[in-house]
């Protein structure tokens, strides 16, 4: 029988100062993500009741790029109000201009992106009227591919500078390659990199990205200056488990298998630049009521990973799980998560398990972790 908590004892705690900020800042910027939802409908609604996608569709793909563009432009003040918040509570570390270059770099890809694919679309509609949603599911599935590749190698540095953990942190190789080889699943030194998150936040992670010959594992530099190199250890098995039970390959199949269900669906409707408002409403309706179950999904990759993490760790250090609940605990206590978030926002917002529950998770691995 695996051990548990006491009845009653939370793992996840804060001082009463730091919990008063973590409920006041998550209550906040959940309600802003459904704030922000009820806004964009109502700016496609008037888009839409004011004929805008009739009104310049003859300018095609350029029409396209407005329509997309308006909800962008218009999410500008909720985005100004939810990086208020992280100055405020000091997680943040971004002045406003350099953040609001990041802000319209990051939407300009977006949306220009999006604006091409449906532009490639509507040219499949007009000449393959029956066969374009095949044609279109494959052009898009082969886009989430070549993007997933491109990511850490074109668009990430827009943003961030990286470096091979190697280059600064040498010391750290033999203790991450120790990990892998743990695990049977080796990662050359080449493919662990450094990211300067200290120029903008004060927060700790670390992630796995790419694809083929881009799948790489990034530290944030700090995680680096922050966690000792067990913890750190902790923090790369966890990257690990995504890159050993193949996460990334495994989402863009079922996100594959989303899309030729929508593809199916969408072969009946009328595609054409005067529709796109309306087809934008739906997109976002869909994709609004699709958060719960892509975040479930989530959390159950996360969990995976966690568990993973652990079987590895185990073989390494002694008192795995009270290190692994220490390492989430403090990553938790710098980012503020909240200790006692509700069921229904954990359900539909949260793409991680919540700090309390990995942290009972790791500490139950242990028999002895609060005795």
């Amino acid at each position: 029988m695996r051990p548990t908590l006491r009845q009653g004892r939370q793992a996840y705690q804060l001082p009463p100062d730091k919990l008063q900020d973590a409920i006041a800042l998550n209550r906040q910027i959940d309600s802003l993500h459904f704030f922000s939802f009820a806004w964009t409908l109502i700016v496609i609604a008037l888009m839409i009741r004011f004929r805008l996608g009739k009104r310049i569709a003859r300018w095609g793909a350029l029409s396209a790029l407005i329509i997309l563009a308006i909800p962008w432009a218009a999410s500008l003040p909720i985005s100004i109000y939810r990086h208020h918040l992280g100055l405020h509570y000091g997680l943040s570390l971004t002045p406003w201009a350099p953040w609001l270059w990041d802000w319209f770099k990051g939407g300009a890809i977006t949306t220009i992106t999006t604006a091409a694919l449906v532009a490639a679309g509507i040219w499949l509609v007009r000449l393959y009227p029956r066969r374009w949603w095949i044609l279109a599911w494959a052009g898009t599935v082969l886009f989430i591919i070549g993007a997933t590749y491109a990511v850490p190698v074109i668009f990430d540095p827009l943003f961030y500078r990286f470096r091979p953990l190697a280059q600064r942190h040498s010391q750290l190789i033999a203790p991450l390659q120790q990990v892998a080889a743990t695990a049977g699943a080796p990662v050359p030194a080449e493919r662990i990199f450094e990211m300067d998150a200290s120029e903008k936040t004060r927060t700790l992670n670390a992630y796995m990205t790419g694809v083929g010959s881009t799948k790489r594992i990034i530290i944030w530099d700090t995680t680096v200056k922050r966690l000792t190199a067990p913890q750190i250890q902790t923090i790369f098995a966890h990257e690990l488990g995504h890159y050993a039970l193949t996460h990334i390959p495994r989402s863009i199949a079922i996100a594959a298998l989303g899309l030729l269900a929508v593809f199916w669906f969408a072969r009946r409707m009328t595609i054409e630049y005067e529709s796109l408002p309306r087809l934008l409403l739906i997109a976002t309706l869909l994709s609004f009521l699709a958060e719960p179950v892509v975040n479930t999904y989530s959390r159950w990759q996360e969990h995976e990973a966690d568990a993973y993490e652990l079987d590895i760790m185990r073989k390494i250090i002694p008192d795995a799980g009270k290190n692994s609940a220490e390492v989430t605990r403090i990553m938790a206590e710098i980012s503020l998560d909240d200790p006692n978030p509700h069921p229904f926002i954990e359900f539909w917002l949260y793409d991680h398990p919540s700090t309390e529950s990995r942290m009972r998770f790791a500490l139950g691995q242990e028999p002895e972790a609060l005795r």
